[in-house]
Protein backbone atom coordinates (compact mmCIF):
# COMPACT_ATOMS: atom_id res chain seq x y z
CA UNK A 1 0.00 0.00 0.00
CA UNK A 2 1.22 3.34 -0.50
CA UNK A 3 2.78 4.54 3.20
CA UNK A 4 -0.01 7.62 2.83
CA UNK A 5 -2.67 5.29 3.30
CA UNK A 6 -1.33 3.84 5.82
CA UNK A 7 -3.10 4.75 9.18
CA UNK A 8 -1.29 3.82 12.45
CA UNK A 9 -3.29 1.55 14.76
CA UNK A 10 -5.50 0.08 11.89
CA UNK A 11 -4.91 -3.62 11.38
CA UNK A 12 -3.89 -4.48 7.89
CA UNK A 13 -3.20 -7.83 5.72
CA UNK A 14 0.43 -8.31 5.69
CA UNK A 15 2.30 -10.84 2.97
CA UNK A 16 5.93 -10.79 1.82
CA UNK A 17 5.35 -12.01 -1.32
CA UNK A 18 1.79 -12.06 -3.28
CA UNK A 19 1.72 -15.66 -3.28
CA UNK A 20 2.50 -15.70 0.55
CA UNK A 21 0.18 -16.47 3.15
CA UNK A 22 -1.29 -13.31 4.54
CA UNK A 23 -0.83 -12.34 8.29
CA UNK A 24 -2.71 -9.91 10.64
CA UNK A 25 -0.57 -7.44 11.55
CA UNK A 26 -0.87 -3.51 13.63
CA UNK A 27 0.42 -0.78 12.21
CA UNK A 28 2.01 1.40 15.22
CA UNK A 29 3.66 3.98 13.64
CA UNK A 30 4.63 5.32 10.01
CA UNK A 31 8.58 5.96 9.93
CA UNK A 32 8.57 8.21 7.40
CA UNK A 33 11.92 10.50 7.95
CA UNK A 34 14.19 7.54 6.89
CA UNK A 35 15.05 6.63 3.31
CA UNK A 36 13.68 4.26 2.36
CA UNK A 37 10.17 4.83 4.48
CA UNK A 38 9.16 2.30 6.52
CA UNK A 39 5.86 0.83 8.99
CA UNK A 40 6.52 -0.38 12.16
CA UNK A 41 4.06 -3.04 12.64
CA UNK A 42 3.35 -5.73 15.55
CA UNK A 43 2.17 -9.11 14.25
CA UNK A 44 -1.00 -10.43 15.74
CA UNK A 45 -1.11 -14.04 14.68
CA UNK A 46 0.87 -16.79 16.70
CA UNK A 47 4.01 -14.39 17.07
CA UNK A 48 3.82 -13.44 20.53
CA UNK A 49 3.93 -9.29 19.55
CA UNK A 50 6.70 -9.67 17.62
CA UNK A 51 7.43 -6.12 16.08
CA UNK A 52 9.47 -5.35 13.04
CA UNK A 53 10.07 -2.18 10.72
CA UNK A 54 8.83 -3.24 7.13
CA UNK A 55 8.46 -1.87 3.77
CA UNK A 56 4.38 -0.45 3.05
CA UNK A 57 4.60 -2.01 0.30
CA UNK A 58 4.05 -5.81 2.34
CA UNK A 59 0.81 -4.18 3.43
CA UNK A 60 -1.85 -5.26 1.13
CA UNK A 61 -5.13 -3.94 2.61
CA UNK A 62 -7.08 -3.50 5.56
CA UNK A 63 -7.41 -6.27 7.73
CA UNK A 64 -11.04 -5.85 7.05
CA UNK A 65 -10.69 -6.36 3.22
CA UNK A 66 -8.43 -9.60 3.31
CA UNK A 67 -10.70 -11.57 1.76
CA UNK A 68 -11.14 -9.76 -1.43
CA UNK A 69 -7.24 -9.51 -1.49
CA UNK A 70 -7.34 -12.90 -1.29
CA UNK A 71 -9.76 -13.23 -4.28
CA UNK A 72 -8.09 -10.72 -6.09
CA UNK A 73 -4.76 -12.74 -5.90
CA UNK A 74 -6.36 -15.80 -6.89
CA UNK A 75 -8.05 -14.61 -10.04
CA UNK A 76 -4.75 -12.99 -11.55
CA UNK A 77 -3.00 -16.48 -10.38
CA UNK A 78 -5.47 -18.48 -13.06
CA UNK A 79 -5.63 -15.67 -15.35
CA UNK A 80 -1.86 -15.65 -15.75
CA UNK A 81 -1.53 -19.69 -16.07
CA UNK A 82 -4.06 -19.29 -18.80
CA UNK A 83 -2.19 -16.87 -20.73
CA UNK A 84 1.11 -16.71 -22.13
CA UNK A 85 4.84 -16.56 -21.29
CA UNK A 86 6.80 -13.38 -22.34
CA UNK A 87 8.79 -15.36 -24.75
CA UNK A 88 5.64 -16.88 -27.29
CA UNK A 89 5.59 -15.04 -30.25
CA UNK A 90 2.20 -14.34 -29.95
CA UNK A 91 2.55 -12.09 -27.36
CA UNK A 92 4.62 -10.01 -30.20
CA UNK A 93 1.46 -10.13 -32.79
CA UNK A 94 -1.05 -9.24 -30.20
CA UNK A 95 1.28 -5.99 -29.49
CA UNK A 96 1.48 -5.58 -33.02
CA UNK A 97 -2.34 -5.02 -33.74
CA UNK A 98 -2.99 -3.29 -30.23
CA UNK A 99 -0.28 -0.82 -31.19
CA UNK A 100 -1.67 -0.03 -34.04
CA UNK A 101 -5.42 -0.07 -33.65
CA UNK A 102 -6.61 -0.49 -30.35
CA UNK A 103 -6.62 2.60 -28.58
CA UNK A 104 -5.36 2.02 -24.63
CA UNK A 105 -8.47 3.78 -23.66
CA UNK A 106 -10.52 0.67 -24.31
CA UNK A 107 -8.10 -2.57 -23.83
CA UNK A 108 -4.76 -3.31 -23.39
CA UNK A 109 -2.68 -6.41 -23.37
CA UNK A 110 -0.41 -6.93 -20.37
CA UNK A 111 3.58 -7.20 -19.92
CA UNK A 112 5.63 -9.47 -18.36
CA UNK A 113 4.70 -12.26 -16.14
CA UNK A 114 1.02 -10.48 -17.50
CA UNK A 115 2.10 -11.10 -20.77
CA UNK A 116 -1.17 -12.21 -22.83
CA UNK A 117 -3.78 -10.88 -20.26
CA UNK A 118 -6.18 -8.96 -21.67
CA UNK A 119 -7.16 -5.26 -19.97
CA UNK A 120 -10.22 -4.14 -20.59
CA UNK A 121 -11.23 -0.64 -19.76
CA UNK A 122 -14.95 -0.65 -22.16
CA UNK A 123 -15.99 -3.95 -23.27
CA UNK A 124 -18.54 -2.49 -25.68
CA UNK A 125 -16.27 -0.68 -27.69
CA UNK A 126 -13.88 -3.24 -27.99
CA UNK A 127 -16.94 -5.63 -28.90
CA UNK A 128 -17.73 -3.20 -31.53
CA UNK A 129 -14.12 -2.88 -32.99
CA UNK A 130 -13.72 -6.48 -33.47
CA UNK A 131 -17.18 -7.76 -34.47
CA UNK A 132 -17.19 -9.98 -31.31
CA UNK A 133 -20.04 -10.46 -28.86
CA UNK A 134 -19.66 -8.59 -25.61
CA UNK A 135 -20.74 -11.66 -23.82
CA UNK A 136 -18.09 -13.78 -25.36
CA UNK A 137 -15.29 -10.75 -23.61
CA UNK A 138 -17.45 -10.73 -20.12
CA UNK A 139 -18.75 -13.77 -19.54
CA UNK A 140 -15.87 -15.90 -20.37
CA UNK A 141 -13.87 -18.40 -18.36
CA UNK A 142 -11.12 -17.01 -15.63
CA UNK A 143 -12.66 -13.30 -16.58
CA UNK A 144 -12.94 -10.84 -13.36
CA UNK A 145 -13.51 -7.56 -12.57
CA UNK A 146 -11.14 -5.45 -10.23
CA UNK A 147 -9.79 -1.60 -10.46
CA UNK A 148 -7.94 -2.26 -13.04
CA UNK A 149 -11.06 -3.16 -15.64
CA UNK A 150 -11.91 -6.26 -16.89
CA UNK A 151 -9.14 -8.92 -16.75
CA UNK A 152 -9.55 -11.49 -19.02
CA UNK A 153 -7.04 -14.37 -20.15
CA UNK A 154 -5.38 -15.21 -23.38
CA UNK A 155 -8.03 -17.27 -24.82
CA UNK A 156 -10.33 -14.00 -24.69
CA UNK A 157 -7.64 -11.79 -26.21
CA UNK A 158 -6.96 -13.93 -29.02
CA UNK A 159 -10.90 -14.34 -29.45
CA UNK A 160 -10.80 -10.66 -29.97
CA UNK A 161 -7.19 -10.51 -31.89
CA UNK A 162 -9.25 -13.05 -34.70
CA UNK A 163 -12.47 -10.90 -34.65
CA UNK A 164 -10.51 -7.38 -35.31
CA UNK A 165 -8.29 -8.96 -38.19
CA UNK A 166 -11.33 -10.89 -39.92
CA UNK A 167 -13.11 -8.07 -39.55
CA UNK A 168 -10.29 -5.58 -40.58
CA UNK A 169 -8.26 -7.95 -42.91
CA UNK A 170 -7.50 -5.98 -45.69
CA UNK A 171 -5.47 -3.14 -43.40
CA UNK A 172 -4.42 -5.73 -41.39
CA UNK A 173 -2.61 -7.22 -44.54
CA UNK A 174 -0.96 -4.40 -45.80
CA UNK A 175 0.54 -3.64 -42.56
CA UNK A 176 2.27 -6.80 -42.15
CA UNK A 177 3.33 -6.76 -45.62
CA UNK A 178 4.76 -3.39 -44.53
CA UNK A 179 6.50 -4.35 -41.36
CA UNK A 180 8.09 -7.17 -43.60
CA UNK A 181 9.23 -4.76 -46.08
CA UNK A 182 10.86 -2.15 -43.51
CA UNK A 183 12.83 -4.98 -41.19
CA UNK A 184 13.79 -6.64 -45.32
CA UNK A 185 15.08 -2.85 -45.85
CA UNK A 186 16.63 -2.38 -42.42
CA UNK A 187 18.57 -5.53 -43.07
CA UNK A 188 19.95 -4.73 -46.37
CA UNK A 189 20.53 -1.28 -45.23
CA UNK A 190 22.82 -2.34 -42.54
CA UNK A 191 24.44 -4.93 -44.82
CA UNK A 192 24.47 -8.94 -45.38
CA UNK A 193 27.29 -9.16 -42.21
CA UNK A 194 25.31 -7.97 -39.68
CA UNK A 195 23.79 -11.61 -38.50
CA UNK A 196 21.97 -9.74 -35.79
CA UNK A 197 19.36 -8.80 -38.41
CA UNK A 198 18.57 -12.36 -38.76
CA UNK A 199 17.00 -13.09 -35.40
CA UNK A 200 15.20 -10.05 -35.88
CA UNK A 201 14.23 -10.88 -39.64
CA UNK A 202 12.74 -13.89 -38.08
CA UNK A 203 10.78 -12.61 -35.46
CA UNK A 204 9.34 -9.74 -37.57
CA UNK A 205 8.20 -12.87 -40.17
CA UNK A 206 6.90 -15.21 -37.20
CA UNK A 207 4.70 -12.23 -36.09
CA UNK A 208 3.48 -11.59 -39.56
CA UNK A 209 2.65 -15.07 -39.93
CA UNK A 210 0.74 -15.17 -36.96
CA UNK A 211 -1.10 -12.05 -37.78
CA UNK A 212 -1.87 -13.53 -40.86
CA UNK A 213 -3.33 -16.68 -39.90
CA UNK A 214 -5.32 -14.32 -37.53
CA UNK A 215 -6.96 -12.57 -40.32
CA UNK A 216 -8.07 -16.03 -41.94
CA UNK A 217 -6.92 -19.03 -43.49
CA UNK A 218 -9.21 -18.54 -46.67
CA UNK A 219 -9.02 -14.58 -46.86
CA UNK A 220 -4.97 -14.93 -46.33
CA UNK A 221 -5.01 -17.39 -49.35
CA UNK A 222 -7.55 -15.35 -51.68
CA UNK A 223 -4.80 -12.54 -51.34
CA UNK A 224 -2.62 -14.34 -51.93
CA UNK A 225 -4.16 -15.93 -55.45
CA UNK A 226 -5.02 -12.37 -56.26
CA UNK A 227 -1.31 -11.37 -55.92
CA UNK A 228 -0.24 -13.86 -58.40
CA UNK A 229 -3.31 -12.27 -61.37
CA UNK A 230 -1.62 -9.23 -60.77
CA UNK A 231 1.54 -10.30 -61.24
CA UNK A 232 0.88 -12.31 -64.15
CA UNK A 233 -1.43 -9.26 -65.38
CA UNK A 234 1.78 -7.01 -64.98
CA UNK A 235 4.32 -9.07 -66.38
CA UNK A 236 1.75 -9.63 -69.46
CA UNK A 237 1.76 -6.01 -69.85
CA UNK A 238 5.27 -5.83 -69.97
CA UNK A 239 5.81 -8.38 -72.47
CA UNK A 240 3.05 -6.56 -74.32
CA UNK A 241 4.71 -3.10 -74.07
CA UNK A 242 8.03 -4.30 -75.15
CA UNK A 243 6.22 -6.31 -78.02
CA UNK A 244 5.05 -2.67 -79.28
CA UNK A 245 8.89 -0.96 -79.26
CA UNK A 246 9.64 -4.44 -81.16
CA UNK A 247 7.29 -3.79 -83.75
CA UNK A 248 7.95 -0.30 -84.46
CA UNK A 249 11.65 -0.83 -84.62
CA UNK A 250 10.67 -3.43 -87.15
CA UNK A 251 8.71 -1.20 -89.15
CA UNK A 252 5.57 -1.63 -88.20
CA UNK A 253 4.40 1.66 -86.72
CA UNK A 254 0.77 2.02 -87.88
CA UNK A 255 0.39 -1.86 -85.73
CA UNK A 256 2.39 -0.73 -82.83
CA UNK A 257 0.40 2.20 -82.89
CA UNK A 258 -2.80 1.29 -83.07
CA UNK A 259 -1.58 -1.65 -80.17
CA UNK A 260 -0.60 0.85 -78.02
CA UNK A 261 -3.54 2.76 -77.81
CA UNK A 262 -5.87 -0.73 -77.07
CA UNK A 263 -3.78 -1.13 -74.31
CA UNK A 264 -4.02 2.32 -72.89
CA UNK A 265 -7.90 1.56 -72.99
CA UNK A 266 -7.84 -1.33 -71.16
Amino acid sequence: MPIDEIVPGVDYAYAVGEDAQVVRVRCDGLLTGQRPMRVLITFMDKSDGRSEETPPVRLKTPWSGRQEYIDYQASWKAVRAASLNAEDPREDAGRFVFDQWIEGTVAGLGYGRDAGALYVHDCEALAEQCGTDPRLIDSAPLVFSCWEGLIAPWPVAETVLRGFCEKNFQKVLRAVDDLEFAELQRAVDSGAEASDRHDDMVRVTVTAGIVREWCGAGIAERRDHEMVLMDVARRRGDALRQAVVTLSDAGFKDQAERISRDLEEM
